[in-house]
């Protein structure tokens, strides 16, 4: 486990802010569109396969294909995260981002980012059965529970209760960051199937959905490791050296 004591200088008390996690995530994840969306779109594949198919009237070719989405999600959705995180870290460490150093970093932490997952996933859809209210509560607290897990390699009961303290005093304004990032991918990925329809039919819809859900996850992992650095920056003042000092 990394330390993870206050004290580099310089950095102690910033203030934690939504627009610098956006700007900075941007920035960054435009000078890997290529890279991060690849990543993404090798896991959403499966999902977006599931989502062309299940028009199937055959049962049994649904319930496999709601298999084949529900694992792509719990086993590969978070080694991408991991596998961009690195790649994230690298970049704001002026470093050169590698994807065969980035997919290795991620594997080796696999295991306990599928646990980390798995209950992330069990406890929220427990808490949205409970009036929805206490699912986005614990969506909202365990938002860096995967960064968590892989930079400071804890186990994934730690990991989450880790990314509670982390996220503590913070979670409106990273409600507010989930609630914006939802309603613009809703709105762009509502109009690109329309726009993949037209084009080239039920294919077309199927690369329009494929394409956005391979951008919008690659970005929305940029922003939970920027958002993790920033947590940190702003509660205990390390600076991103000692924060990757990990990856050495």
């Amino acid at each position: 486990m990394v330390d993870v004591t206050a004290g580099a200088s310089g950095v102690t008390g910033r203030e934690f802010r939504i627009g610098k996690v956006i700007s900075k995530s941007f920035s960054i994840f435009a000078a890997h569109f290529g890279t991060f969306s690849l990543v993404a779109g090798v896991v959403w594949l499966p999902i977006a396969l599931y989502g062309y198919f299940s028009q199937s009237a055959d049962p049994n070719a649904q319930g496999l294909q709601a298999l084949i989405s529900f694992v792509a999600i719990l086993f590969l959705q978070p080694l991408s995260t991991a596998i961009i995180l690195y790649g994230a870290f690298q970049h704001m460490r002026g470093r050169p981002v590698r994807l065969g150093e980035s997919i290795s970093r991620g594997l080796a932490r696999f295991l306990p980012l599928v646990g980390v997952m798995l209950l992330a996933l069990l406890g929220i859809m427990l808490g949205a059965l409970l009036f929805i209210i206490p699912g986005l509560i614990l969506l909202v607290m365990w938002y860096v529970a995967v960064p968590a897990c892989v930079v400071e390699r804890i186990g994934p009961i730690a990991s989450l209760r880790r990314s509670r303290i982390l996220t503590k005093g913070h979670r409106w304004k990273l409600f507010g960051l989930y609630v914006l990032v939802a309603l613009i991918s809703g709105i762009v990925g509502g109009l690109l199937p329309i726009a993949g329809r037209a084009v080239g039919g039920p294919v077309g819809v199927l690369l329009a959905q494929w394409v956005w859900q391979a951008v919008a996850q690659a970005f929305s992992s940029v922003l939970i490791v920027v958002a993790y650095y920033d947590l940190r920056v702003a509660k205990e003042g390390i600076d991103i050296e000692r924060i990757a000092v990990v990856f050495d």
